[in-house]
C-alpha cells in the first residue's frame, strides 16, 4: 500500500519536475569492425560507431542522436577523413561526409537499388567502384553510371 502511494506522488509530480528528457545508450564495447582514415580510426558494432583520433586519442561516439538511422552497424570503410561509408544490419547504406550540411546518405533497397538493405562487408576497388557483400546476394557494387546493383558474372 505504501509503496503504490509513493509511485503514485511521483507521478502527480512529473509535471512540476519539469520536461523529462530522454537518452539513447547503447553499448560501445563490442567492435565488428574498424577502419583507418588519416586522422581517425573508425569502429562499429551494435552500440553506433566510434572514432578515435589518431593524434590525441580522444574517442567520440556516433549514435542515432547524431545522425544514424540505426544503432546496429556491421563494417565500416573510411575512404578519407571526409568520406566514410557504413553498412547496417537491415538499414541499408550509408556515406558519412561530416565537412556537408546533411553530412548522412542513406541508400536502401528501395529507391536506390540495393538487392538487401543487410550490408555485411565494404570495400573499394582501383578505380574507385565501391563494393558490398549483403545478406541476400553475394557481391554488389557502384555501377559507373551511378547507383547499386548486382554484379554479375561468371561463377
Amino acid at each position: 500500500m505504501r509503496r503504490g502511494l509513493i509511485i503514485i506522488l511521483l507521478l502527480a509530480a512529473l509535471p512540476a519536475i519539469g520536461e523529462v528528457l530522454w537518452s539513447s545508450y547503447s553499448d560501445p564495447s563490442q567492435i565488428l569492425d574498424f577502419s583507418l582514415s588519416e586522422s581517425w580510426l573508425w569502429g562499429v558494432g551494435r552500440g553506433g560507431a566510434m572514432r578515435v583520433d589518431r593524434a590525441s586519442g580522444e574517442t567520440e561516439f556516433l549514435r542515432t542522436p547524431d545522425g544514424l538511422p540505426g544503432n546496429e552497424l556491421n563494417c565500416v570503410l573510411a575512404l578519407s577523413d571526409e568520406e566514410v561509408w557504413f553498412g547496417t544490419a537491415g538499414l541499408g547504406l550509408l556515406r558519412y561526409r561530416p565537412d556537408e550540411d546533411l553530412p548522412w546518405k542513406r541508400f536502401r533497397r528501395l529507391p536506390q537499388g540495393l538487392t538487401g538493405n543487410d550490408i555485411l562487408s565494404l570495400a573499394v576497388d582501383a578505380q574507385g567502384r565501391l563494393w558490398y557483400g549483403s545478406a541476400y546476394h553475394e557481391l554488389e557494387g557502384s555501377q559507373p553510371e551511378g547507383g547499386f546493383g548486382l554484379i554479375e558474372g561468371e561463377a
